[in-house]
């Protein structure tokens, strides 16, 4: 897709996903030959080149139930080996490290959220002009095609 606008990009990584190093993947591998490494596409270049496929964490479960492999090693978010074993419990998963843990994703909690919607907390106000534009672009995103 092209637009007219202007963009401006930065260096910047995930912090946890920038810990993860091809040496954490390769002893990974060494532990567990017969699995198949999976990426998170945030992950170092380094890391990316020597997965066996690079995926986001929903293309990741997705991959695993469909997948014939049996053993599976993680890189993403350490909080990802719960729901893909659940998922799939005739399958094992591996971390590619143990210190991908994001504490702000462990912040928000099923209950925050419920409380959220229940009492409109966490409300962000905008001027009317922008709120107009940004309701048509989410609207944008989630209409079915």
């Amino acid at each position: 897709a092209h637009t007219r606008k202007k963009l401006h990009f930065w260096d910047g990584c995930c912090p946890f996903h920038d810990r993860l190093s091809a040496l954490d993947v390769k002893r990974a591998k060494e532990a567990y030959p017969d699995a198949i490494v999976m990426a998170h596409p945030e992950c170092r270049t380094e890391v990316l080149e020597i997965a066996d496929i690079v995926l986001s964490t929903a293309g990741m479960i997705q991959y695993a139930k469909t997948s014939g492999h049996r053993s599976f090693i993680v890189g993403t978010e350490i909080g990802l080996l719960y729901p893909l074993q659940k998922e799939n419990p005739d399958k094992n998963f591996y971390p590619a490290a143990t210190n991908l843990m994001c504490p702000d994703m462990k912040k928000i909690t099923l209950e925050d959220v419920a409380a959220s919607l229940e009492f409109l907390t966490g409300q962000i106000k905008v001027p009317e002009p922008i709120r107009i534009r940004a309701f048509k672009a989410v609207q944008d995103m989630v209409a079915i095609r």
